[in-house]
């Protein structure tokens, strides 16, 4: 829905449909810096709004690396700053005034960007990054028409993800664990992935995924060697058993959580990937089966909790003997 003001700022919309919506003004040389978004309901009339705008002005910008070579295809998102936490009452309870909608946009060949209707007297934040470089976090002055973003290049981890025969895998997910962020990149259709940008507090363990192979757990990785990995993927495993009691009766029902033993030392355990770390399958069957599929080849624990809320561990089950009886006392 679109319309105009008169001399003294004033307007009158109509024809919005129910739900969401977002209103804000646009002119020349002007930016709305307080939004309204919200609901609206059917046949719903509000009074009162009221959009502020202010001068605004074109950030001219470029991004380089540290020997001053311009980065192409670096994502660049500016804003003001807690701009989701800056936010007053509308004038109905489901309004609610917004500040200013971010600018996203890209680096051109020369790493040069724009940044148009910045509010004239808003600082704003803004964050540039690039696959192969550190994440830079900086400033806009109010007013600043120019500037220069300086890009560190980081560490790498880079290789190739294969299949047990040797095929190259596209479409796998490569994970690195352990830091305070987790950055992943998916693999191309030569199978090749890179991860950079990284620092030596990153986490140093690989978690990889696909959909037709076992979900695989490496580590520790090497930021600083430079090399590329040779990671091979395996099919996935499969581990089942049947529950009964001591004079052969199954175990219908009861719950089973299952936890992945074979993994490295030293790694946190609350920083490992919720899917590896433990698996919590349905009921297990009339006749007190119970199967998990698609799981790494390995050793595993076995916590079997009855309906009446009995439970029993079984240590060491191995996908080498895929499925076994175990007997609950």
């Amino acid at each position: 829905t679109f319309g105009d003001t008169d001399e003294e700022g004033r307007f009158r919309l109509g024809g919005f449909p129910p739900g969401p919506c977002v209103l804000e003004a646009v002119t020349e040389q002007r930016v709305t810096v307080w939004r309204v978004t919200g609901t609206l309901t059917e046949g719903q009339e509000v009074s009162g709004v009221e959009i502020l705008m202010e001068l605004g002005h074109t950030v001219h910008g470029q991004v380089l690396d540290p020997n001053g070579v311009p980065v192409p295809n670096a994502n660049v998102v500016a804003g003001k700053p807690a701009r989701r936490q800056q936010t007053r009452p509308g004038p109905i309870a489901t309004l609610t005034y917004v500040p200013t909608r971010q600018v996203v946009t890209a680096t051109d060949e020369k790493g040069v960007f724009q940044l148009p209707q910045v509010p004239d007297s808003q600082e704003w934040a803004i964050n540039v990054d690039h696959p192969r470089y550190r994440k830079s976090v900086s400033k806009i002055l109010a007013g600043q028409v120019d500037v220069l973003v300086l890009l560190e290049r980081g560490l790498e981890v880079t290789g190739e993800v294969t299949s047990s025969d040797g095929l190259p895998l596209a479409g796998a997910t490569v994970s690195l664990l352990g830091g305070a962020e987790i950055p992943s990149a998916t693999t191309l259709r030569t199978g090749r992935f890179m991860l950079g940008g990284l620092t030596e507090q990153v986490g140093r363990y690989l978690y990889l995924q696909h959909a037709k192979h076992a979900p695989t757990f490496l580590g520790p990785v090497s930021l600083q060697a430079g090399e590329a990995l040779s990671i091979q993927l395996a099919a996935p495993a499969r581990l089942g058993a049947s529950l009964h009691t001591a004079d052969g009766s199954p175990v219908a029902g009861a719950r089973v959580i299952l936890q992945y033993l074979d993994l490295p030392q030293g790694f946190p355990a609350a920083a490992y990937p919720a899917d590896l770390l433990t698996r919590q399958s349905g009921l297990s069957s009339a006749v007190g089966e119970f199967f998990f599929d698609g799981i790494p080849a390995g050793r595993y624990r076995v916590e079997v909790i009855q309906l009446d809320g009995k439970r029993k561990s079984f240590e060491d089950l191995n996908t080498a003997e895929p499925s076994r009886k175990l007997t609950i006392e």
